[in-house]
């Protein structure tokens, strides 16, 4: 329920990127050291020069850390020990020295140097690149697999080219393949790709390969489904970007170097628009982590840089980014997003509104997907509130977790359904007395409203969305704030409270129609209305007074030109 306090009113018309958010630091970076025990070191996404790292877990088996894969999915790490042949599991957010959750080793497995570990939530799948005896392979376990056993499928032998130098694999869940870089100094540096299924001694689909490429020494690759490319790290030639469906002898379509670079070993991607780099110095102890545009193109220098003694960045290898969750109400509630389609899964990435609310993007960040809001009711019912509302249709679930008393609230949203709004007004009975003083105004007593125009335009500007509220204490006129340039929100009491997300989407290559999605964390009585500007027509859609906003997934809403 939403109440009280009248909007301060303003026509906000404008294209705002998500910089203009409150700052946030969205995800953990996560260093394997290649000294033997030395362990992860893990920084925040913002972090640069002679950082600390925030968090640090060491003992975790005694061996070095050649590889990370992150897990947002199930909170899970999993890393790679080639020293003593073994897979360890541990908690996403764990530090010190903490217990594994569990570890797949013994003769079974055949697990004996693994290089590289790859997470496929789709298919609950975890895969291995091992470089020992009886020579290169991959095999693909249970995710949850645990102790000495076997396979599920093992891929090795000479047909596979493997031999001499495979270095990381990736798993590409959507297209079922899997990619593996080869630094081999017998061999011309490549990529292969298998099909995600093949067992035994099986060619590659196909190899990049050749003088174009020019992969030289490549180390590590990674999948950008959201951009259809695929990130290589080659040692002596930088960062080299392809088609996601390349093969053979072909140029890349980006190549991103730098003086910074040493030997560039492993790479990440941070959000949607920044890559991370490993990069260590050989003969020194100290090394370094680099941050560059994921757009960047030719000789540039990093955005940021980690790097000095206090980092303790010793031959920095294993890397993986993992975001953080959405903290909200005074950082009290942690809330968490996970989406699966079938195709492709995964959590979703925070953004920050206001103290009280978020929103979570899944696969692009200009296209958001989820806006959650946690109030203080105490004074009205002693329980915190979790209003929640969603411009999507995938399988999806919100965990919010009190981390004073531990409690814990989890929503699903079925699969092919358009989001159901969420309005919990018992959600958690843990107001202490002290939380009666800080109860959130806007529920207690109504301002009088201050009205004038309000906008909010998105699309490059061409469509301007208005919206009027009204319950039974009164009636008033919505604030517009842009977020991205596709989408919005709107807030009508207090500016902390968002009360919806909208969006207008170009699904002209589709349909022939842009689409118009909205969410509501209300259950007043609202008039929406989206103008196209170049045509002049207008669409309204109504949410009746005392109703939880519903869904709207409008693919038909305006025709294109």
């Amino acid at each position: 329920m939403t109440t009280q306090n009248g909007p301060w009113i303003s026509a906000i018309c404008l294209s705002l990127s998500l910089f203009l958010l409150p700052t946030t630091l969205r995800a953990d970076i996560l260093v394997g050291l290649g000294s033997s025990d030395s362990g992860l070191r893990v920084f925040a996404d913002g972090d640069k020069g002679n950082a600390a790292p925030s968090r640090q877990l060491h003992s975790l088996g005694g061996g070095r850390v050649f590889s990370i894969a992150a897990d947002p999915l199930h909170d899970e790490l999993v890393m790679a020990d080639p020293d003593f042949g073994a897979i360890r599991v541990f908690d996403a957010y764990a530090s010190g020295s903490p217990a594994e959750k569990r570890q797949i080793f013994g003769p079974a497995s055949t697990v004996d140097g693994p290089f590289s570990v790859a997470v496929d939530p789709v298919h609950d799948e975890l895969l291995v690149l091992d470089a020992s005896s009886p020579g290169y392979r991959i095999l693909t376990f249970a995710r949850t697999a645990s102790g000495d056993v076997a396979p599920l499928r093992t891929l090795g032998g000479p047909a596979t080219t493997l031999q001499g130098g495979a270095r990381t694999l990736a798993v590409d869940p959507q297209r079922n393949e899997i990619f593996v870089a080869q630094d081999a100094s017998a061999l011309t540096g490549r990529v292969l790709v298998f099909s995600r299924t093949a067992t035994g001694n099986v060619a590659p689909l196909r190899t990049i390969v050749g003088p174009k490429t020019m992969l030289n020494r490549p180390f590590s690759v990674i999948v950008d489904a959201a951009h259809d490319e695929i990130l290589v790290v080659d040692v002596t030639n930088g960062i080299l970007v392809f088609p996601r469906s390349a093969g053979g002898n072909v140029a890349p379509k980006r190549h991103i170097t730098s003086t910074a670079f040493d030997i560039p070993l492993t790479i990440a991607l941070l959000d949607s628009d920044e890559v991370v780099v490993a990069n260590d110095h050989g003969t020194t102890d100290q090394g370094e982590i680099l941050v560059f545009s994921r757009t960047a193109n030719g000789t540039v220098a990093p955005k940021r840089t980690i790097s000095g003694t206090a980092t303790q960045l010793a031959n920095p290898q294993g890397l993986a980014v993992i975001h953080k969750p959405l903290l909200l109400n005074d950082n009290r509630f942690e809330v968490e997003a996970t989406w699966r389609t079938s195709t492709a899964a995964g959590g979703g990435t925070p953004h920050g509104l206001t103290t009280d609310t978020g929103t979570f993007w899944y696969f692009d960040e200009q296209n958001l997907e989820n806006v959650v809001k946690i109030l203080n009711g105490c004074g009205v019912n002693q329980h915190f509130w979790v209003f929640a509302g969603g411009l999507t249709n995938v399988l999806g679930s919100l965990r919010v977790t009190d981390l004073v008393t531990g409690a814990q609230r989890i929503y699903d949203n079925p699969q092919n359904t358009a989001f159901k709004p969420i309005q919990d007004t018992s959600a958690f009975a843990t107001c202490q007395p002290g939380d009666f003083e800080i109860a959130e105004p806007d529920l207690l007593e109504r301002t009088t409203p201050v009205f004038s125009c309000s906008g909010l335009c998105l699309n490059s500007g061409r469509f301007k969305v208005t919206a009027s509220w009204h319950d039974a204490n009164g009636s008033g006129t919505a604030t517009g704030v842009a977020v991205t340039s596709d989408t919005g929100y709107l807030w009508f009491f207090n500016s902390s409270n968002v009360e919806v997300l909208l969006k207008v989407l170009n699904g002209c290559g589709v349909n022939g129609h842009y689409w118009v999605f909205a969410g509501g964390l209300t259950n007043v009585q609202v008039t929406l209305t989206v103008h196209d500007s170049q045509t002049g027509l207008d669409k309204v859609y109504t949410n009746t007074l005392n109703h939880a906003f519903q869904p709207i997934q409008d693919v038909g809403a305006f025709a294109c030109p």
